[in-house]
């Protein structure tokens, strides 16, 4: 999850590149960042989900 986090950020690197090579519009550009952002953000949110469930998967195992 930790690869795919990345990734996005590196989506939105290049998408600087892309932009400022003129390769995509602005409206592309917001358009594309928007959506690697929201990725970003619902990979992370997953990542502490199954954080938190590691934790409680530990807590409630009985010694």
């Amino acid at each position: 999850m930790r690869y795919a986090k990345r990734s996005c950020t590196e989506v939105q690197s290049e998408l600087y590149v892309a932009l400022d090579e003129e390769y995509i519009s602005p409206g592309e550009f917001k358009d594309v960042y928007e959506q690697a952002r929201q990725t970003r953000a619902a990979v992370r949110g997953f990542i502490n989900y199954l954080k938190k469930y590691e934790k409680r998967k530990v807590a409630n195992r009985e010694p």
